[in-house]
């Protein structure tokens, strides 16, 4: 009975350990995330270099939108310029993306957004 127990342990340890040592990695951001899919829309994450969390939406037509996850970086896939600003009335630092333009870092986590030549 000892024996068995001390088996069980050990390989119950020997499983837990290489779930540590084989378990899958985080999933590593990128711009290529930023899919073809998804034209027309803005791609953000929440670090600079594209990585943090990804996020993908397209904003209203010329309205201040408060940013959902508060983006560090993006790729602008609409034909309009777009600005992310440090405030969340779309005020403050800000950074512009033409279109198709990718910024690894804006310099702030930005608040809010707007499209810009659109209204």
């Amino acid at each position: 009975m000892e024996i068995r127990k001390v088996t069980a342990l050990a390989l119950s340890s020997a499983v837990a350990g290489a779930g540590i040592l084989l378990g899958a990695a985080p999933a590593q951001a990128s711009v290529a995330e930023c899919q073809p899919a998804y034209t027309g829309r803005l791609c953000e994450w929440t670090g600079a270099s594209y990585t943090g969390t990804f996020a993908h939406y397209a904003p209203p037509a010329g309205l201040c939108d408060v940013t959902a996850n508060r983006p560090r970086a993006g790729k602008n896939r609409s034909v309009y310029a777009v600005r992310y600003f440090s405030n969340a009335d779309c005020s403050g630092s800000y950074a512009t993306l033409g279109a198709g333009i990718q910024v690894y870092d804006f310099g702030f986590n930005a608040r809010s957004v707007r499209l810009l030549g659109v209204s």
